[in-house]
């Protein structure tokens, strides 16, 4: 002969059908079991769903908060004012953002995740401006405006071009724009020689211009941060008279790897606690 297991929600739904429909409000709350929970809740009459009465409380029996912060400090000190060992801290590296889970569970205590604090890192103007067209070929008269406007991001180190020289660098570019560019050598000195042919009237000219091979930017990865320093490896293509430019920036990626490292390790000396590193938790 089998036996019927009945469970608590069998039980409550059974007693509460029984209810007389003017008490069954009171009676309902009543009999809702509360060793597991301090919250009341109430079954509804309508196919007796549970619902909570926690809205009708004091105050919330937790906190259900996914704040967004916009600084660093922001981060920091939300963190502090909720701490405690319940929390854990990490870094979501491709995204470059910092997320403080504050009721996470641990081995032995399960936990609902609903309190967090997230903290994504601005990048910098210049980053975005430089990492958007790297290994971007550019016409001759494009390259030329975008190191003119970006000449003061340019650095001179260990004899590299200055700011001043590869401005220079850009105006002589301008100034040859309707030429038919013929080949280009690399130099002894590393620099590259661009020779071209223009077409005066009637008259050809041969011409030549010079550019470095290698120049060095220093910019902050994030926003407000301190600036790293760069090589950009300038690339040049002659196809049917045309000169197209490209630089790359070597090894950049590991640039961002360091800057976000410095501020995970200066989140969790602050903190107090290790932040681990994970795309999703």
């Amino acid at each position: 002969m089998s036996e019927t297991i009945r469970t608590e929600a069998d039980a409550i739904a059974e007693i509460v059908a029984k209810l007389n429909p003017l008490q069954d409000v009171v009676s309902a709350i009543s009999l809702m079991p509360m060793q597991h929970s301090v919250v009341p809740a109430l079954a509804v009459h309508k196919d007796f769903n549970i619902e909570a009465l926690d809205y009708l409380m004091p105050n919330p029996q937790r906190i259900k908060r996914k704040a967004a912060l916009d600084t660093e400090d922001s981060f920091i000190g939300y963190c502090k004012e909720f701490l405690s060992d319940s929390t854990m801290v990490v870094c979501d590296k491709p995204n470059g953002s910092l997320q403080a889970i504050f009721d996470y569970p641990d081995r032995g205590t399960p936990r609902w995740c609903d309190h967090s604090a997230m903290y994504t890192l601005p990048k910098s103007d210049e980053w975005i401006r430089w990492t958007g067209l790297n290994s971007v070929p550019l016409s001759q008269q494009k390259f030329a405006e975008f190191i003119e406007d970006n000449q003061v991001d340019i650095v001179s180190v260990d004899g590299s071009p200055s700011s001043a020289d590869m401005l220079q660098v850009a105006l002589g570019l301008e100034a040859i724009s309707k030429v038919n560019f013929k080949s280009g050598t690399r130099l002894d000195n590393g620099d590259i020689q661009i020779l071209y042919q223009e077409d005066t009237q009637g008259t050809v000219r041969d011409g030549k211009t010079k550019v470095p091979s290698q120049f060095t930017i220093a910019i902050p990865v994030f926003y407000g941060g301190p600036a790293f320093r760069i090589d950009a490896r300038l690339r040049w293509r002659i196809k049917e008279g045309k000169l197209t430019f490209w630089f790359d920036l070597y090894r950049h990626e590991k640039i961002y790897d360091q800057a976000l490292i410095d501020i995970v390790n200066r989140v969790g000396g602050a903190l107090e606690t290790t932040v681990l590193y994970a795309s999703k938790i």
